[in-house]
């Protein structure tokens, strides 16, 4: 279930491709708005939508949900926190498949609304990996974290948000003003403009404080694109004039062909095809169909390319430089090799040697940070995964506690057996950052870090949050041995220190140093 504005709502389980401004109730099929607190209309009736699974998938989601929940703070700069605000959380990936519910898993979403203290929950929900968004009233930028589910300390820290007005003029390198040109701010949710016949171009962009800075790029049919990097003392003001000179591109041409396996003829589909310029500055990206074929069309002349073949886990990936495109194009046909399979054995435990059930992770090879493929722990938290290419793994988490395992080498044709230790467990540390004064510091970002190395195997762990107006912060489900905590806050030295949470216990005080005293450091 999910609340909003301090109370919960049943059936909070939405499928709506993406939409960020009202929240699906499946139970009754009504449209709750956000700014409402659930008061909407009846004119969105799903009983008969049939992309719904309709042997009840409320059903086969009772034995996923198993109790599970991500829960935060929303909250400002300062560590205030911001009821009110709607929060979505998206499934980024999970732990189990979904049987009997015919519902994609990338548009699986719980929705929240933070209540007067700031405070959200979405339980139960899926295992697995989120994606949530804070989605504000326009006082505040939207923001986002990506959190593993069982996190209960999601912090979400919202800058404050101005209008600011982008205006200037595209021109080619001959002077000549360019019309129709595309002038889009890298900023989400903001929609580009096209210029005049003049060249001229004007939209109004909003820029979150603090942001650090923004780019606004300029694309046209036949030319290059120009990015434009703005930092935070460009964007002061409320207008700003941003001129664009785009270059020419010579010629294009197309790039056709077929990947097929070097053991048996037999074509490759699925597979990514990558053309990359350093001289022109420009990548190109297929993907194989089912006869192996692919196709790059509007690819710039010239005779530096390299081309990359991916292959996966069962093909060499494939590479070759020094590849000229003429204007009249170019056929490149791509014969992958085949690569001996191997398995994996591994066990999964933390620092006191506990087995860790349940645990999934991401595994991928070194060379292909794309091709992954999910493993979760037994009851014993031991897990195998069978045929697997030779070479370099990888195994981590990109949702916070982010995690990452490296220094796994696969042999051809061979089993490997491993033990995995990650900082994981039933410990806990708590704490208030203050000022030399004693004052709480609200707004601070706390990260925890844990690392550890054995049998030429590195784990590495990162937690983060952010803390209240009082100054308070927490981490869970913590494993045993050293951490190190970072603090950091606008106006103070960054605070770096050792606690090992079996040692030194499981609260702590921090005190910052202001940055005018130049200490570098606090107690």
């Amino acid at each position: 279930m999910s609340s909003t504005a301090g109370r919960e709502l049943p059936g909070t389980l939405g499928y709506d491709g993406g939409t960020t401004s009202a929240d699906y109730d499946f139970a009754d099929g009504r449209q709750l708005d956000w700014r409402d607190e659930g008061t909407g209309s009846e004119d969105d009736d799903f009983s008969d939508r049939d992309d719904l699974n309709p042997d009840e998938p409320e059903d086969a989601l009772e034995d996923l949900e198993r109790n599970s929940y991500i829960s935060g703070r929303v909250l400002d700069q300062y560590g205030m926190a911001i009821p009110g605000v709607g929060l979505v959380a998206t499934v980024q990936g999970l732990n189990a498949a979904t049987p009997g519910l015919q519902i994609p898993v990338e548009y699986l979403q719980y929705r929240a609304i933070s209540d007067v203290d700031g405070r959200y929950r979405f339980s139960p929900i899926v295992e697995g990996d989120y994606s949530v968004t804070a989605v504000s009233n326009g006082r505040y930028a939207d923001a986002h974290i990506r959190v593993r589910s069982g996190t209960d300390f999601a912090n979400i820290v919202l800058d404050r948000e101005r209008q600011i007005m982008l205006q200037g003029r595209v021109s080619s390198t001959a002077g000549e003003p360019l019309w129709s040109a595309l002038v889009s701010p890298l900023v989400p949710g903001v929609a580009g403009a096209y210029t005049d016949g003049h060249g001229q171009y004007q939209l109004t962009a909003s820029i979150s404080e603090g942001r650090g800075g923004v780019g606004i790029k300029a694309t046209l049919s036949g030319y290059r694109e120009q990015l434009i990097l703005l930092n935070d003392a460009d964007l002061r003001g409320t207008a700003l004039n941003v001129d664009f000179t785009l270059e020419p591109v010579k010629s294009v041409a197309m790039v056709a062909g077929t990947v097929v396996s070097a053991d048996d003829g037999l074509p490759v589909a699925g597979v990514a095809v990558e053309m990359r310029s350093v001289g022109l500055k420009q990548i190109y990206r297929s993907v194989t169909g089912e006869a192996g074929e692919f196709i790059l069309s509007g690819v710039e002349t010239g005779n530096d390319y390299r081309v990359l073949v991916s292959g996966g886990e069962r093909y060499e990936n494939f590479i070759q430089d020094q590849i000229e495109v003429s204007p009249n194009g170019l056929n490149l046909n791509v014969a992958l090799t085949p690569v001996p399979q191997s398995s994996l054995y591994a066990q999964v435990v933390n620092l006191g040697g506990q087995s860790i059930p349940g645990f999934t992770l991401n595994m991928r090879r070194t060379s292909m940070p794309f091709n992954t493929r999910q493993v979760t722990s037994d009851g014993s938290g031991r897990f195998a995964v069978h045929g697997l290419a030779a070479g370099a793994l990888v195994l981590e988490r990109q949702s916070y506690p982010q995690i990452s395992i490296s220094g796994v080498e696969l042999a051809h044709n061979a089993d490997e057996h491993v033990q995995l230790v990650l900082d994981w467990g039933h410990d806990r540390l708590a704490g208030i950052v203050v000022d030399g004064a004693g004052n709480p510091v609200g707004g601070s970002t706390v990260m925890l870090t844990w690392s550890f190395s054995a049998n030429g195997i590195e784990s590495w762990t990162s937690r983060k949050t952010a803390t209240d107006a009082q100054g308070n912060f927490s981490f869970t489900e913590l494993g045993p041995g050293p951490h190190t905590l970072v603090v950091d806050a606008q106006g103070f030295n960054t605070l770096r220190r050792p606690h090992d949470v079996t040692a030194d216990g499981y609260d702590v005080v921090v005190q910052l140093e202001p940055i005018s005293n130049n200490t570098g450091g606090g107690s």
